[in-house]
């Protein structure tokens, strides 16, 4: 049921939605925040639902075959912003951080292989 609403969901929609989402993370991702989120490593949920849901959407959006290269692109995204959290004086990179980034998106990976028909009909097959 959830598969096939997703489906009725055009690829562009997802395309735009995937990087609107990679700048939110970017803009979330260096601003200046509490930490105070409610529970010990609450942050780390935070973390890995950004990911999980950056992959689904990119998923969504692009052909199966370019899923590897996107889930690499986002690894090195997330390890990116920690380095750049590390330049600023009220932020710090932490290996927990991209830790759970990358489960986030190797959870979301995993998940969209095994769903079937998993990209839209209307997804490019070589873009």
């Amino acid at each position: 049921m959830l598969l096939k609403f997703l489906n009725q969901i055009p690829a562009p929609a997802w395309r735009l939605l995937a990087w609107l989402g990679v700048a939110v993370v970017l803009w979330v991702s260096l601003i200046r925040i509490s930490q105070n989120i409610g529970f010990a490593q609450a942050d780390k949920l935070v973390h890995m639902s950004m990911y999980a849901s950056l992959m689904l959407c990119f998923s969504r959006g692009y052909a199966r075959r370019l899923w590897p290269r996107v889930a690499l692109s986002l690894a090195v995204m997330g390890a990116s912003v920690e380095y750049l959290q590390s330049l600023t004086p009220y932020r710090s990179a932490s290996l927990e951080d991209e830790i759970a980034n990358l489960l986030g998106i190797s959870i979301m990976l995993w998940l969209v292989r095994r769903a079937p028909d998993s990209a839209p009909a209307n997804a490019p097959r070589n873009p």
